[in-house]
C-alpha cells in the first residue's frame, strides 16, 4: 500500500517528482488514467503520484480536480501528502493548496499546515528574501514569465503561492532556517498556532531543504508538503522506511590531504552544511615518525570508528583551517637531513594508513572522497588498487569512478585536486557520493527482488 501521495498539476512534473523518490528506495507509480480505489493500486508501490492537468484551467476547476484526487486516494497508511507545484510557480497554486487541505480535513478531520518550499536549487531555482530567482534572474524577468497560458507577473513567492487561497499565510525568511533546526521548528509552530495554514520558506542550497525537512518533523505538526519535488523527497527519505530493513545508509569518508587555503574554505562550507565527524591528523606528528606517527594515526582511527551510527560523513584531514599555518617542508627536510619528497611521503603514508585502518574496521563506509594528488596516489597504493575505472565528472576537474583491484574493489571514489572548485566543491562532492551510494543500494535491492 502506498505511503506517499503526490498530487501534481501536470504529468511531466509528476514524473519529475516521482523520480526523486527513487534515491530513497521508494517505488513510485504515476497514474495516467481514471482514479482507482486505493485498494486497487498494485501492492509494492509505496509512492502514488496523480497528475490533475490543472495548471492552465480555471481556478474552480483546478480546485475540484485536486479535491477529487486527494479525497479518492487519502488513506490511513499515507504518511506524506504532497501538492506538487511548478518550479516557476505557474498555475493555480492557492486554490490547489486549499483543495488538498480541505479534502484532508474532510477525510481525516485534520487541520494541516501547508509547508511551501518553492526552491529547486539543483535546477537553478532559488528562493531568497521572499523572491524566486531562475538561474540568477528574477522570476518575472525570466522566459517562463512570458508563458502564453500561465504568465507570471511577480517574483514574490508569498504572493504567487497564496493567490486565490482562503487561508492565512506567512513567509519565513532564510535566516530563520540558518538559525538551526530547532529555531525553524519553533517558527513553524508559532506560525501554525497563530492561525496561519500556509508557510512559505526560502531556500537557496540543497542542504537548506534538508534543514527544513528536519524542522518540519521536529515541529510535530500535521502538514502537507508543497514544492517542485526535492523538499518532498527529503521528507520522504526521513519519513518512509524502505525495504532496507531499517539499516543505516553507507557513509562517505572524505580524505582531505590538501592544506591550501581554498581547501580550508571548502571544508568550512562542508561543516556549515552537514554534521561531519572529523579527525584532524597533525602533519607535524606524522613527520616526527616513530611512536608519534603511530599514536596520531590511532587517535584519528578511534575518532572516526566511534562516530554515531547515523553519521553520513566522516572526514580525515591534515588541514587545520588556519590559512597561515603552512608547513615549510623544505626547512623541515633540512632539519632532519632529508628531502621534501621524503617528508611529504611521511604525511601521505600516515593518511593512507589511517584510511586503510578505518575501512578495515566494522564500519559502513561505502565511498571515498580524495583531495590532493599525492594523497590520492598514497591511498590507492595502500589499498592495493591497480586503477580507477572512470565513469563521469562531478564538477570540472573532479572525477568519479570506482576502484579496480585491491581490498576495496568496486568502491565508489571521487577525486579532486586540492585547489579545484569554488567554496562549495567538497560539499557538492560529499552530497554526490551520498546520493550515489543510496541509488546503488536501491538498484541492488530491486535486482534482488527480480532475481
Amino acid at each position: 500500500m502506498y505511503r506517499c501521495l503526490i498530487v501534481a498539476d501536470d504529468l511531466t512534473g509528476a514524473n519529475a517528482s516521482g523520480v526523486l523518490l527513487k534515491t530513497f528506495g521508494l517505488s513510485p507509480l504515476t497514474l495516467t488514467g481514471d482514479l482507482p480505489p486505493p485498494t486497487a493500486v498494485r501492492a509494492g508501490r509505496d509512492a502514488l503520484i496523480v497528475p490533475t492537468d490543472s495548471r492552465a484551467v480555471a481556478p474552480e476547476v483546478a480546485y475540484r480536480r485536486v479535491w477529487d484526487a486527494t479525497s479518492a486516494l487519502a488513506a490511513p497508511e499515507v504518511r506524506l501528502y504532497t501538492k506538487r507545484i511548478d518550479s516557476t510557480l505557474r498555475g493555480n497554486l492557492g486554490p490547489e493548496i486549499d483543495a488538498m487541505l480541505d479534502a484532508l480535513a474532510a477525510v481525516e478531520d485534520s487541520d494541516r499546515l501547508a509547508v511551501v518550499v518553492p526552491a529547486y536549487p539543483q535546477a537553478g531555482r532559488v528562493a531568497a528574501g521572499g523572491y524566486l530567482l531562475v538561474n540568477g534572474v528574477m522570476l518575472q524577468r525570466s522566459d517562463v514569465a512570458r508563458d502564453p497560458k500561465t504568465p507570471v507577473l511577480t517574483s514574490r513567492t508569498l504572493e504567487l503561492v497564496t493567490a486565490g487561497s482562503r487561508r492565512a499565510a506567512v513567509h519565513l525568511p532564510l535566516e530563520t532556517g540558518y538559525a538551526g533546526v530547532d529555531a525553524l521548528a519553533a517558527a513553524l509552530g508559532a506560525a501554525y498556532h497563530s492561525g496561519n495554514r500556509i508557510a512559505v520558506l526560502d531556500a537557496v542550497q540543497p542542504e537548506d531543504l534538508e534543514t527544513i525537512a528536519d524542522a518540519v518533523l521536529a515541529a510535530d505538526l500535521p502538514f502537507i508538503a508543497v514544492d517542485p519535488g526535492p523538499f518532498s523527497a527529503a521528507l520522504a527519505g526521513r519519513l518512509l522506511p524502505t525495504a532496507s530493513g531499517g539499516q543505516s545508509r553507507p557513509c562517505v569518508l572524505l580524505v582531505v590531504g590538501s592544506v591550501v587555503a581554498t581547501t580550508g574554505e571548502q571544508l568550512r562550507e562542508l561543516y556549515r552544511a552537514y554534521d561531519v565527524t572529523t579527525a584532524y591528523l597533525d602533519p607535524a606528528r606524522l613527520i616526527a615518525g616513530g611512536a608519534d606517527w603511530e599514536t596520531a594515526i590511532q587517535e584519528a582511527v578511534a575518532t572516526l570508528t566511534t562516530a554515531p551510527a547515523d553519521t553520513e560523513f566522516l572526514c580525515l584531514t591534515t588541514n587545520c583551517l588556519d590559512p597561515t599555518a603552512c608547513l615549510d617542508l623544505e626547512a623541515i627536510a633540512r632539519g632532519c637531513a632529508s628531502d621534501k619528497e621524503a617528508v611529504s611521503g611521511l604525511i601521505n603514508q600516515g593518511i593512507a594508513t589511517t584510511v586503510e585502518q578505518v575501512l578495515g574496521a566494522a564500519l559502513r563506509v561505502g565511498g571515498l572522497y580524495l583531495s590532493g594528488g599525492d594523497t590520492t596516489v598514497a591511498v590507492f597504493r595502500r589499498l592495493g588498487a591497480i586503477g580507477l575505472v572512470l565513469e563521469r565528472d562531478v564538477l570540472p576537474l573532479v572525477a568519479y569512478g570506482h576502484l579496480m583491484g585491491g581490498r576495496c574493489e568496486g568502491m565508489p571514489v571521487v577525486t579532486k585536486g586540492g585547489a579545484a572548485g569554488d567554496k562549495d566543491a567538497i560539499k557538492i562532492c560529499a552530497r554526490f557520493l551520498r546520493d550515489e551510494l543510496a541509488s546503488q543500494a536501491v538498484a541492488r535491492a530491486q535486482s534482488g527482488e527480480l532475481s
